[in-house]
């Protein structure tokens, strides 16, 4: 970053970055103020990230990135296949 406002480096970072990939990061608390904000982690084409507020995310017309989501591993168990009759119980 150089020289100049946040509001440039900010908007210089996003005119540099291609294409932008955007994760919400959930509610944080700000320093001096305990309302929690929404808070963005934008992600641009090297892999560098930067964080803001979800309303100035938005007011440059980002949104978090849908990831659809990836159905659970099929697997015999914890252990893998049977572990003998430790694990299991008869009745």
């Amino acid at each position: 970053m150089g020289a100049g406002t946040q509001r440039q480096e900010l908007e210089r970072w996003l005119r540099d970055a291609g294409k932008v990939t955007v994760f919400d990061e959930g509610e944080q608390h700000q320093l001096f103020d305990s309302r929690p904000v929404r808070v963005y982690r934008l992600f641009n084409s090297k892999g560098e990230s930067i964080t803001m507020s979800s309303d100035t995310a938005e007011s440059y017309g980002y949104r978090p990135t849908t990831r659809p989501c990836a159905p659970p591993p099929r697997s015999a168990g914890l252990f893998g296949g049977n572990q003998g009759f430790m694990f299991n119980e008869e009745v």
